[in-house]
């Protein structure tokens, strides 16, 4: 379970989310979702399939086909995980500790120590996010 940054919802995510549940929808971005399920099995069908499961490869590719044109990024650099690293680069230079970053990114930390935490509150999680600024960032 990961919080939400107020902007995104003020943008209305709460209200988006209830709507696809409310009809019946189980994933935030469904069509996407759905194409991907019908593009794995396409390619079950003609004994393509490398994965066991669509997400690795159509996701991403669908969110750099169709929606960075759709909002102006056309920088060929700007993949999928970009958005990963400028999420993570904004906690660190917001002084959010490695170990929040990395619960919030779901990363693993292979520590022996870290066998006895168990996880941050989402209360926690909600307060690091809160911290992140991109200025001159419009949404």
């Amino acid at each position: 379970m990961i919080p939400a940054h107020s902007t995104i919802l003020a943008h209305g995510l709460e209200k988006r989310v209830a709507s696809l549940r409310n009809s019946g929808k189980s994933h935030l971005f469904q069509e996407w979702y759905e194409q991907g399920v019908q593009s794995k099995k396409l390619a079950a069908s003609t004994g393509r399939v490398t994965l066991n499961h669509y997400f690795p490869r159509f996701i991403p590719r669908r969110f750099i086909n169709t929606y960075l044109p759709k909002v102006g990024i056309v920088d060929s650099r700007k993949r999928w995980h970009s958005f990963r690293h400028t999420f993570k680069t904004g906690l660190a230079r917001a002084g959010v500790p490695r170990s929040m970053q990395d619960d919030l990114c779901g990363h693993a930390d292979n520590s022996a120590g870290a066998g006895y935490v168990h996880g941050s509150s989402v209360e926690a999680m909600k307060d690091a996010i809160e911290k992140l600024r991109f200025d001159g960032f419009a949404l």
